[in-house]
């Protein structure tokens, strides 16, 4: 089931960059340019996750802290990151990211 969850997010995608849910796990992401980012693919038809929605589906499935870093980590191994981390359809940036959860 999902949880409820309050969320901190762009207007302009489905994840978030910070938020709590029901059960009072708090997790939060942030950019991390590394050399590997260029390997990300930045179609999002392609597959992958960007990693806000990563952020979101970790806090409404996870119960603990330790299971919401356990759903991230299974949605990583399945689907990978990837996608544009931009609003604009012509920009192409993307990044990894580092994620933080507390309970």
């Amino acid at each position: 089931s999902t949880l409820g969850v309050i969320l901190s997010r762009p207007a302009w995608l489905w994840g978030c960059e910070m938020g709590a849910n029901e059960h009072g796990v708090v997790g939060g992401n942030e950019a991390v340019s590394t050399l590997l980012s260029s390997e990300l693919d930045t179609d999002v038809a392609a597959g992958g996750l960007l990693g806000m929605d990563l952020l979101r589906l970790a806090l409404e499935r996870g119960h603990t802290a330790r299971e919401a870093m356990e759903v991230c980590i299974d949605l990583l191994e399945t689907y990978g990151q990837g996608g544009r981390c931009s609003e604009d359809p012509n920009d192409n940036w993307t990044y990894e990211n580092g994620f933080l959860f507390a309970d």
